[in-house]
């Protein structure tokens, strides 16, 4: 009767022990990569030219609206160019880095050019 109760124990202890072995692994493993799923994130940078509006400027961070719809958040004066002015068209090289739940993106610029009219590439203007 003392090696049943010797390998009930046994027993009951390697189940424990991988149970909480397992939690612990599951604490320090990080998340599945959803690459910007519904609650955001990191995206793929690459570079992109686009051409919008500047429909916000907050303490030096402008609002950038594609004439896709896409939306960029942008800061221009801490990358080394002007603050362009609110309503004004510009086409920008940007690249992106991170997206938000609601679909607004960061980014870095790499080019800002103010232009008078959008080109004929554009989708015509927003």
């Amino acid at each position: 009767m003392t090696t049943a109760k010797y390998f009930g124990w046994s027993t009951l202890a390697l189940i424990l022990g991988g149970f909480f072995g397992f939690l612990v692994f599951a604490m320090f493993m990080p998340g599945g990569s959803t690459a910007a799923g519904n609650t955001g994130g990191a995206v793929l940078a690459e570079q992109y030219v686009r051409e919008g509006r500047i429909t916000r400027l907050e303490n030096g961070v402008a609002e950038f609206v594609t004439t896709f719809g896409e939306h960029f958040m942008l800061n221009p004066a801490s990358e080394g160019f002007r603050v362009p002015e609110v309503g004004s068209l510009q086409r920008v090289a940007l690249i992106p880095f991170r997206r938000s739940a609601d679909n607004v993106y960061l980014a870095r610029i790499r080019t800002m050019r103010k232009i008078n009219q959008y080109s004929s590439e554009s989708a015509g203007g927003s």
